[in-house]
């Protein structure tokens, strides 16, 4: 066996062992044809066996709140030899207190391919490709995954999402947005479809932002010709209806990159119809433009989502609008 062949091999056992444990430990609608398969697969391979011990080991420390540890997980997990980044407090929890989440922070919870995936109001949540690579979906996001033999392809159908991306995985990645295609080349990067509350036509613009690494960013219709390429600290806009190539700033931003991970949104002269359409995805209420031109005046600062009434409140102090509550 091939080098290659063996290394998918234990991707695909590590994925599927660390189903079976979080199947086996949680017991939602265990019967007893999953025990018989869980049987047949755990007695099919050694590595099978190996690499459930560890799954369950590891689950068993991230629900153990004094005995988790970050740096111990990972030498459980065994985890390839990829640049790893540090495990940062989430939405202002500590580690510690992070633990009771450790599943979905760790992404081990595995996306299927050819299913459409979906975060609602409010939710934000990181998950695990059966190839390997980490998403973390914004609130309102919705993903479908298109996985094969040749290629891995996410189709962005709303929302934004970051993709730390498997490169141990030969076949080549791109994200498909609206009329853009977004290929990797070895990266950290986010994509978002910048929708407009007050455009009734539903026209969105494909904004791209890369952590780390390289991306081209391409229009879907014409794969063989790269519009722009955005390296570590580059950001671009795109809309292919209107624009025959991405507006890109080639140097370092001030915001943060993809904030409302930390739900925080940071904006520099951003039209307010898109901005709007961010904060309805952490909105139970429904918001409405009434009014021409709304949308086109610019918001620049930031708004956090945990104070998000507030905020759309104090957009009366800086334009020329009235915010009005029609209901509770």
């Amino acid at each position: 066996m091939s080098e290659q062949s063996k290394n998918k091999e234990l991707k695909v056992a590590k994925a599927a062992a660390m189903e079976w444990a979080v199947r086996r430990k949680d017991r939602v609608d265990w019967d007893e044809a999953d025990s018989v398969a869980f049987e047949t697969w755990i007695n099919a391979s050694e590595l099978h066996r190996i690499e459930y011990d560890k799954a369950a080991y590891a689950l068993s420390q991230m629900n153990n709140q004094e005995a988790f540890d970050a740096s111990e997980v990972q030498e459980v997990l065994q985890k390839s030899s990829r640049k790893r980044r540090g495990l940062a407090p989430i939405f202002g929890y500590s580690l510690a207190a992070a633990a009771s989440i450790a599943l979905v922070i760790f992404g081990m919870s595995f996306l299927r391919t050819g299913e459409v995936y979906r975060t609602e109001i409010a939710q934000i949540e990181s998950r695990i490709l059966e190839d390997g690579t980490r998403v973390t979906m914004d609130a309102g996001t919705r993903i479908r995954l298109l996985l094969d033999d040749v290629e891995r392809k996410v189709v962005l159908l709303s929302g934004s999402i970051v993709f730390d991306v498997d490169n141990e995985d030969p076949r080549p990645f791109s994200v498909e947005a609206g009329e853009s295609l977004i290929r990797d080349i070895g990266t950290v990067f986010s994509v978002s479809l910048r929708e407009d509350l007050s455009d009734d036509n539903g026209l969105e613009r494909v904004a791209v932002a890369v952590e780390e690494g390289v991306v081209d960013i391409y229009h879907k219709e014409e794969p063989n010709k790269a519009l722009v390429r955005l390296k570590a600290g580059d950001q671009a806009l795109y809309q292919p209806m209107f624009e025959e190539e991405p507006i890109a700033a080639n140097s370092p931003t001030e915001a943060p990159f993809a904030s409302w991970r930390e739900r925080q949104f940071h904006y520099r002269n951003q039209p307010l119809g898109e901005v709007l359409a961010d904060l309805q995805r952490h909105y139970a209420g429904e918001i409405v433009f009434v009014g021409e031109g709304l949308g086109e005046m610019t918001v620049s600062g930031t708004i956090s989502v945990e104070r998000l009434e507030k905020s759309i409140y104090a957009l009366e102090q800086v334009l020329p609008l009235k915010v009005t509550e029609f209901s509770e």
